[in-house]
């Protein structure tokens, strides 16, 4: 008991930085777990378009009628106003049709558009609207303008409805992998701090003494340890799984919530084991601070958590695969897009696990070794 009372009253001095790595974690998720609320349906983008028709024939009203179904036409009447709509964005594509348009289609020809673009997103879309169009009366061409309207008309009468199958809260589920992702930052930085600050007071040349002096065994005093780092690291695990229920809200309840939380809880292990190692690795407390920081916001970057592992270069990503936090986020994103959980299914996401806990291993390994050689010294 004198060991637990020990490390409980060394933790309440050392608590705050677990507070402040529980509120960097909030702020980290909140804003990201909120932007998606309400987005469950598929809608499709509309680009804004503005069109001059100077031709006034059956085929450019039919092209007006084919983008107003499709876009968000802008009335803009004069060329100053239309500046000033593509500078400030009022506008993403303009259509100038020229006079003889519709002619020039219904005898076969190619009509050269003149348009204006803002570059973005939208104005691609409406470009590609304005192909499709182009392309589909061609099919018809050289015919009259009222054949080719009434032949594109059949053509553009059946939407395409798009509708979700998969039964899946992707809102829920994509808030709950970013904050089971951030939450690698908290269990590397702050459990990882917390657990080798409560260690290294042990570790201490005067407490070191004391304990070789005394009749208690200093491999119980480890073991008594351990499990009091293992108790702390399932308590800040608790902590953050209720911040989470509250934050995101039932899906946590479900398998995928069961799954987010397991890998957590085999990420704290790690976590635990290298604080051990860092202890015996490290005399100084500065030094081991200094390296929590750097291995938690490292990992980090170099894993996906602050920019998706998509985002960076390949040989960034070749660096991630080396720590265990590549495969905690990429497991993270395999449970968010979990819909079956037959062995198939959870084969990676268990090989990812089987990674983490093989790191783990290497380090208490690692920490073994160190340990050996310090007590032969």
């Amino acid at each position: 008991m004198t060991t637990y009372r020990a490390f409980l009253k060394v933790l309440r001095k050392n608590v705050w930085v677990i507070v402040i790595y529980t509120v960097i974690l909030l702020l980290c998720v909140f804003g990201n777990t909120q932007s998606g609320q309400g987005m469950t349906n598929f809608t499709a983008s509309k680009p804004d378009v503005t069109i001059y028709d100077s031709d006034k024939s059956l085929l450019s009203r039919r092209l007006e009628k084919y983008f107003s179904a499709q876009a968000t036409i802008v009335e803009l009447n004069t060329e100053e106003k239309l500046d000033d709509a593509l500078y400030f964005n009022g506008t993403d594509y303009v259509i100038y049709v020229e006079k003889g348009f519709g002619e020039q289609i219904a005898r076969g020809e190619k009509p050269e558009m003149v348009v204006k673009s803002v570059g973005n997103y939208d104005s691609y879309l409406a470009e590609t609207m304005l192909s499709r169009f182009l392309k589909l009366v061609e099919v018809y061409a050289p015919a009259s303008q009222e054949e080719l309207v009434k032949n594109l008309d059949k053509l553009l009468e059946h939407e395409t409805k798009v509708e979700m199958t998969s039964k899946l809260d992707t809102v829920a589920l994509t808030n709950a992998k970013n904050y089971y992702n951030f939450m690698n930052y908290a269990i590397l930085a702050g459990l990882v701090f917390a657990v080798a600050y409560s260690t290294a007071s042990f570790k201490r040349e005067m407490t070191r003494k004391r304990i070789a002096v005394s009749a208690t065994n200093y491999r119980k005093i480890n073991r008594q340890l351990l499990i009091c780092n293992l108790a702390l690291a399932m308590v800040l695990l608790l902590f953050y799984v209720i911040l989470s229920l509250i934050i995101i809200g039932d899906i946590i309840l479900t398998m995928n919530g069961a799954l987010f939380i397991a890998n957590a809880a085999i990420l704290s292990v790690f976590g635990v084991s290298l604080a051990f190692f860092l202890v015996n690795l490290l005399k100084n407390n500065n030094a081991i601070l200094a390296l929590i920081n750097v291995i938690s916001i490292g990992s980090c970057f170099l894993s996906g958590v602050f920019v998706p592992a998509e985002w960076m270069p390949v040989f960034v990503q070749n660096i991630g695969r080396a720590l265990p936090s590549f495969y905690y986020v990429e497991n993270n994103r395999l449970i968010s897009e979990l819909e079956k959980f037959d062995f198939e299914s959870l084969k990676p996401i268990l090989i990812n696990a089987l990674v983490i806990i093989g790191a783990s291993i290497i380090v208490v390994i690692l920490n073994n070794i160190i340990t050996r050689r310090k007590q032969k010294d």
